[in-house]
């Protein structure tokens, strides 16, 4: 059975329709605190749907040349 409520109970594998579904339930939580928000953004990243930003620090450093 599949919980996608419980912010405190891990559901397990997710199939693509149910990440996002996930997200938008719970879209007011975060990562830190958020199993099932973990969990979907782990799948949509896996899957490709997401991308998430390079940390700033790693944005600063010197421009990759052409082709790299």
């Amino acid at each position: 059975m599949l919980f996608l409520f419980d912010c405190m109970m891990d559901p397990g594998n997710l199939a693509l329709p149910q990440a996002h579904q996930a997200m938008q339930i719970h879209k007011c939580c975060t990562t830190e605190n958020c199993m099932v928000r973990r969990r979907a953004r782990q799948v949509l990243v896996e899957l490709g749907e997401v991308v998430l930003s390079l940390p700033q620090a790693d944005l600063c450093g010197p421009p990759l040349a052409p082709g790299r």
